[in-house]
């Protein structure tokens, strides 16, 4: 899985092979203390028939960098601009668990 940094942290993520180029994104986002696994064995295989499905590690979280500062919920929708940004999805649905909705 590719480390991309965006906000200036090196987040872990994981788009799922889609064969439709033109498929909707949807970014699944998970909770405080867990990681991108909690979506990825269950849910994530079954949407990514419909959708381009895209899972990341929030920092601090999983293997996204630690940082000293920045677990606010202001600076984690950064990281999530950011990473749009970097994966150019200028339109994505989202699903998210616990403080991943904040």
């Amino acid at each position: 899985m590719p480390m991309i940094e965006a906000n200036g942290v090196k987040l872990n993520v994981l788009q799922m092979p889609h064969p439709d180029p033109s498929a909707e994104h949807l970014i699944m986002l998970h909770g405080l203390a867990t990681n991108m696994a909690f979506w990825y064995l269950r849910l994530a295989p079954a949407l990514n028939e419909r959708f381009h499905v895209t899972l990341y590690d929030l920092r601090g979280h999983g293997r996204s960098e630690r940082t000293p500062t920045g677990y606010r919920a202001s600076s984690l929708a950064l990281d999530l601009t950011a990473l749009l940004d970097r994966l150019e999805i200028e339109q994505c649905h989202l699903i998210a668990h616990s403080f991943g909705g904040v």
